[in-house]
């Protein structure tokens, strides 16, 4: 779970860059990043304040955002 506060991105740099970093998520889906369709019509980020990982034993086990972003293994986004 991540939790954290949504910040909307209006400056023309960031819209560019969420437009970018959308399409490379979803490279079938280009209707997706059509005025920020998926959100309503904003583009937003988060700010992650808090990292909480579930396993099947053991409940809830909380991390650093710093140990989150160093461990994702995700294809990297467009860079800022």
């Amino acid at each position: 779970t991540l939790t954290g506060t949504l910040r909307e991105q209006t400056s023309s740099a960031q819209l560019q860059r969420a437009t970018a970093s959308l399409g490379a998520r979803h490279p079938l889906a280009p209707w997706l990043a059509a005025g920020g369709a998926h959100t309503g019509g904003g583009y937003f980020e988060l700010e992650i304040d808090e990292v909480w990982l579930l396993d099947h034993y053991g409940g809830p086990t909380r991390i650093s955002v710093a140990e989150y972003t160093q461990c994702a293994r995700l294809p990297p986004m467009v860079q800022r």
